[in-house]
This record gives C-alpha cells, sequence and structure tokens, in this order.
C-alpha cells in the first residue's frame, strides 16, 4: 500500500488517540502540517476587537477545521493584562477568554501554540524586573494550562527584536526553566534572535531539553514580503527561499529536534501574481522538506480568512492545494480585448487531465476547460479585458481523492499599454534582438494572423512565432501584414548600416523595416538551406538621436527568419559633407527608382521636358524607393532640394 504523507498523519494521531503515551516533539510536528497563524486579535494590546478584527467565536475553528488546517497558531500579548508590581497577576477575565480560545481549538484536535507577542516592554528594556515579571507571566500560564491535552505547545517569545543573541539564550533558558515546574513533558518551541529567521536560530544556543521544537519566521524576500514592494519569481527568488528550508532541514536533522515555519506571507500590497506565486512556492518547498508551516493571517493585509463573513479568500486554496506536484510556473498574458493565454509547468506525470478554473471578477472559481494530460498553455478567447478581472488556476489530479492546485493569476486590461521591452529601449548602435519587441496587444506592439505562438520557445503571450536553435531565439512563420516594433534609442546623430540576419528556406521574400512611420527600407531575402541557415543584408539609413520606433514588416509569403537587426555608426552627418548628397538610380529606370538623400526631409520634384510639373516626392528617409511603374516611357526633369542645396538632372523611364 502506498504510504502518502495524509496517511502518515492520521496513523500517529490514531496511534496517540488510543495510546496514553506522550506526544513527542517529532509527532507534533507531523501533526501540525498545514496550520494558520489568528493574528491581530489576542495580541492587539488595547482589546482583542481594537485591529479591526471581530472577536474569536467557536465557529471560526469549525472553519478552520472545515478548510482543511491542522494547527492553530495563537499570537498573545500579555502586558496591558498584567500588573506592573510583584507579584505580577495577569487579568483573570483576559486569562479566562484565552482559556475559551484554546479550549475551542483543543475540541476539534487541532495542534495548538500559544505565544507571548509583541512583548516590546521586556524587548526594549531588558531589566532583570522585567525578566522577572516576564517569568510570572510564563509562571500563570504554566499553571493555568498545565492539565490541556498535549496538543497544546508553549512558544517563549515571537521575534526577540532588538534583543542581542545572549539575552535571548538567557531567556530561552529561564523561561524553559519555569514552564518545567508545572509542565515537565510540555512542548515548548523557541528561536533565536532578532527577527527569527532561520540563520538566528542556527545561532541559537540549544536548551537542554527533550521536548523542543525550533521556529523560524519568512517573509522573504524583503522589502517584497512585508512592503509589498518589487516582485517574486525569478529563479534566484525561489532559490532563495528554497535555501532557507535547506538550512532548517539539515539543522534539524543534526540536532534531532523539529523545525517549524510560524509564521510566513506576503502583503496584500504586492502585485498580485507574484505574490500567489510566493504563497505556491513557500508552500511547495516546505512539503518537500517537510517543514511543518503555519501561515500568517491577520485579518488586514495578511488576510486569509475573512472572519465577520466566515468566508475566505483564494489564498487559503494555495495553502491547503499546493503540492510538490501541483503546476507552477503559471504565466498570464493578453494581446488582444478578445484573447488571454496561459502557460505553466507541469510537475506531475501522472495527472489524467489538467483543469483550467476561471473566475471572473467576484465570482467563484469553476471548471473551464478540461485538456489533455500533457497540456502546458491554454487561449481563452471567449473574453473582455478593457471591463473585467479574468482569474484562472490549474487543477491536476494526484491520485483517487487528492487534487492539486495551482496558484491562480489573474488578468485585467484597461487600455491599450506599449512599453519597451524589459522597459529598455534598445541602444543604437547595438543589435536588437528579434524576439525582444515591444510589450503590448496585437495591433498595438505587434500583428500575428494567428492568436498562438507556434514556436513557443520565448514570451508565451504574444502570438508572434518565437523559435530556438542552439542558444539563439528568432523569429519565423511569418505571413504577410505581420510585422513586430521596436523602440529605439538612438545616442547619436548620423549614418548607420542596418544588418539584418535573415533565412529564407523557401526562395525570396521581401519584408520592409520601416521608421517612425515613414522611413522605409526594402528588403529582398536570398534563398538559404534551412530557417536556421541566416545570412546578412545590408542596407543604410541617418538616424536623429533620441527615440524612434522600428516596425519589421513582412510583405511576403514565403516564410521568413529573423534573429536579429544590428546597427553600425559609419558617420556624422553635418554641412561639410552634405555636399553631392543626392544620388538616384537606376537611370535609366523601368519601374522602381531608389532615392539617397543625405539630408532628409527633401522634395523631389519631376517635370517633363516642356516644363510642366508631373510628380512631387517627399523624401523622408535615406535610401527611399519611388514607384515609377505608371509613368509614360521617355526623358524627365528632376529638381531636388536637399539640406539648402538645389540638385537638377535628366531620368530616362524605360
Amino acid at each position: 500500500m502506498k504510504t502518502t504523507k495524509l496517511t502518515t498523519i492520521v496513523l500517529l494521531l490514531a496511534v496517540h488517540i488510543f495510546s496514553s503515551a506522550q506526544l513527542t516533539p517529532w509527532q507534533a510536528a507531523a501533526l501540525i502540517g498545514r496550520g494558520i497563524n489568528i493574528g491581530n486579535s489576542l495580541e492587539a494590546p488595547d482589546g482583542e476587537t481594537t485591529w479591526g478584527n471581530p472577536l474569536i467565536v467557536e465557529a471560526n475553528f469549525d472553519d478552520y477545521k472545515a478548510a482543511g488546517f491542522t494547527a492553530i497558531r495563537i499570537p498573545i500579548t500579555w502586558d496591558k493584562r498584567t500588573a506592573t508590581t510583584s507579584p505580577y497577576a495577569i487579568n483573570s477575565t483576559f486569562l479566562d477568554r484565552v482559556e475559551q480560545v484554546v479550549d475551542w481549538a483543543l475540541a476539534r484536535n487541532f495542534i495548538v501554540i500559544i505565544n507571548a507577542h509583541h512583548e516590546s516592554w521586556l524587548k526594549e528594556n531588558f531589566t532583570d524586573a522585567n525578566l522577572a515579571r516576564f517569568d510570572s507571566i510564563w509562571a500563570q500560564v504554566s499553571r493555568r494550562f498545565k492539565n490541556k491535552s498535549d496538543h497544546l505547545l508553549f512558544e517563549i517569545i515571537n521575534e526577540p527584536y532588538p534583543l542581542a543573541l545572549d539575552k535571548v539564550n538567557q531567556l530561552n533558558a529561564q523561561i524553559l526553566a519555569t514552564i518545567r515546574k508545572t509542565n515537565p513533558t510540555r512542548i515548548v518551541v523557541f528561536s533565536g534572535h532578532m527577527w527569527s529567521n532561520i540563520d538566528e536560530l542556527l545561532a541559537a544556543d540549544i536548551p537542554n531539553d527533550t521536548m523542543l521544537i525550533g521556529y523560524y519566521h519568512s517573509y522573504d524576500p524583503y522589502p517584497f514580503g512585508l512592503e509589498g514592494t518589487g516582485t517574486f519569481g525569478s529563479a534566484a527568488d525561489i532559490k532563495n527561499i528554497e535555501d532557507r528550508f535547506i538550512k532548517a532541514k539539515q539543522w534539524s536533522q543534526e540536532h534531532n529536534i523539529p523545525v517549524i515555519l510560524s509564521e510566513f506571507g506576503s502583503t496584500r500590497k504586492a502585485e498580485y501574481n507574484a505574490r500567489m506565486n510566493h504563497y505556491a512556492t513557500v508552500v511547495s518547498l516546505a512539503l518537500t522538506y517537510n517543514i511543518p508551516f503555519f501561515v500568517w493571517d491577520d485579518g488586514g493585509d495578511f488576510q486569509i480568512y475573512l472572519r465577520s463573513s466566515r468566508n475566505w479568500n483564494e489564498i487559503k486554496d494555495i495553502i491547503i492545494h499546493t503540492y510538490p506536484e501541483s503546476p507552477n510556473n503559471l504565466v498570464i498574458g493578453n494581446y488582444a480585448d478578445t484573447l488571454i493565454q496561459l502557460q505553466w509547468n507541469n510537475r506531475n506525470p501522472f495527472n489524467d487531465s489538467i483543469i483550467i478554473e476561471r473566475k471572473v471578477n467576484n465570482g467563484d472559481f469553476a471548471l473551464y476547460a478540461k485538456l489533455a494530460p500533457a497540456t502546458n498553455k491554454f487561449i481563452d478567447t471567449n473574453v473582455n479585458t478593457k471591463n473585467n478581472y479574468y482569474y484562472y488556476r490549474i487543477r491536476t489530479r494526484i491520485n483517487d481523492s487528492t487534487y492539486a492546485l495551482s496558484y491562480p493569476v489573474r488578468l485585467k486590461n484597461v487600455i491599450p499599454i506599449r512599453s519597451a521591452y524589459n522597459n529598455t529601449p534598445a541602444k543604437v548602435p547595438g543589435t536588437v534582438e528579434a524576439e525582444k519587441f515591444d510589450v503590448g496587444m496585437d495591433g498595438i506592439a505587434y500583428h500575428d494572423v494567428d492568436i498562438e505562438n507556434l514556436g513557443g520557445a520565448y514570451r508565451m503571450g504574444p502570438g508572434v512565432d518565437i523559435y530556438k536553435s542552439g542558444s539563439i531565439y528568432y523569429v519565423a512563420h511569418t505571413q504577410p501584414g505581420e510585422w513586430m516594433e521596436y523602440t529605439l534609442n538612438v545616442q547619436k546623430e548620423g549614418r548607420y548600416k542596418l544588418t539584418c540576419f535573415v533565412s529564407s528556406p523557401n526562395g525570396e521574400s521581401n519584408f520592409k523595416i520601416i521608421f517612425d512611420n515613414t522611413d522605409t527600407l526594402h528588403f529582398t531575402t536570398t534563398p538559404t538551406d534551412t530557417i536556421t541557415d541566416f545570412v546578412t543584408l545590408t542596407q543604410e539609413t541617418i538616424l536623429t538621436a533620441g527615440e524612434h520606433t522600428m516596425r519589421v514588416l513582412f510583405t511576403s509569403s514565403n516564410e521568413i527568419g529573423l534573429d536579429r537587426i544590428s546597427f553600425q555608426f559609419l558617420t556624422i552627418i553635418n554641412k561639410a559633407n552634405l555636399k553631392s548628397s543626392l544620388e538616384l538610380y537606376p537611370n535609366p529606370v523601368s519601374n522602381v527608382l531608389w532615392v539617397k538623400a543625405s539630408s532628409t526631409p527633401a522634395t523631389l520634384y519631376l517635370y517633363s521636358l516642356d516644363g510642366s510639373l508631373i510628380k512631387t516626392y517627399r523624401i523622408t528617409y535615406y535610401n527611399q524607393k519611388i514607384d515609377m511603374a505608371g509613368l509614360a516611357s521617355g526623358m524627365y526633369v528632376y529638381k531636388c532640394t536637399c539640406a539648402q542645396t538645389t540638385y537638377t538632372g535628366c531620368i530616362i523611364k524605360q
């Protein structure tokens, strides 16, 4: 029979129920599993409801149980409920209230932790008198709860900042000794100094006791977790979290002491998708390294349980239904008002299907699509992102009774937006990579005939077809009318040589490069053996300093592969080198006349031999193409004003 973690917990619980043996720290840690804090209630110093939460009621614990939580941590601040003179009696009404809440939790067989939270009077003024008062508090708490179930654990102090390590070591030893006078076998939870991160636990002295559990907290990375600035989700971010679990696991194994993560979370001020990813990452890694945890829930910026309405937000499902097998790396994007694309990583090789769940605005998640087991992307075309929020998550079956969920992602676009790739315009001179076109919707930053990235190698949101060969990415599967735009930052004005790295396995193909919707360069590819056999095409253009938009427009049905475009600075444009700066070719001309004007804009006038004006052309870029196909054969006179110089001559139309 396959044994799961859930089965292990049930067996441990059954053994304990039908045995009189004391719960060991390792058994308690196994039973903790997935826990939750009841924050900003009993630790609110001026009253249980003064920090915005309603009174804790017994029904709350039914909700915790039904949701799937297995442990409750109850932060408590004792200071203002305790006399300031010896014998430092705790207010009896408050102590009764704490016991009532503890009993509600124990009655439902939760593992329960109570602690001393926020006791700044001690931490910021560690005098003998204050230590004696704190010792008295724990002596009274120990006496009151000494006959409670061994499912009740005592945590000495929460985040003892700014106490130095030696003071915390002293405090841990003294309070543990006080607890042991009345609770010789109760499990006690301790930490290191400062903010109780894992390195501080590792630095702490380990009391001489066998009934201990170490704890640490993690709102990392800071300031994302606590202030909401920045983002989360890079490989470095995830490795940082995992490194902490590895340290905790190694310390636990070395000292044969269980470790729990008794607080973690990220503020709702953080970007939504990054925040959801953060919660799922911590839970997945905690399960991977077998570290029990308590998510922080305070009813405010870290709210999970809506205590007044007795409802839950989406984080609850992350905490309860995330597994190491859950889909991850969930990415969402929309590049048209009626298109949302999802991509994810499948981590469960044994799933029988992929379920897409969707909700709109404040609705509930519901089954939206059922896909094949190996599917890793989905396009939703039944959306209107101008007016709605759309949320998605992925569900996959682990076994006959257990589903794993991904974290949810959401998307809304009120107006079309557009920005340079990574918010950084490409520098000229330099290289523009084809796949790094601007960010924005179809029709704003790019246009692709089909809505899916058929290459699937890079940037899954846009429909541009991006492929990979070796270490390079390239755009291919092009069709007439498709285009990408790039924001350029030209460092200095001058003449530039453009080199396009392109391929055309199906024969000659045409494309244009258009600057600022006016200046156009025309390219015709030469045939290549394969789509990854890139050759170079070059032309010259003049660019002024500053920001420009460059569009690559594909105009022929034969497929083009585009790897990159490089810009090489050639010469500075000034009055000294503008002499003889006009060239018209070929001459005689059949259908297409090319005009190289060193300074633009310029105006080209075409006259018949009797002096009648036939055509006027606005020359706005270097090496501009002019269509001559509609002119009758014969000789024409031209005049062009360029850089305060007038050029005249004759053109023969064949």
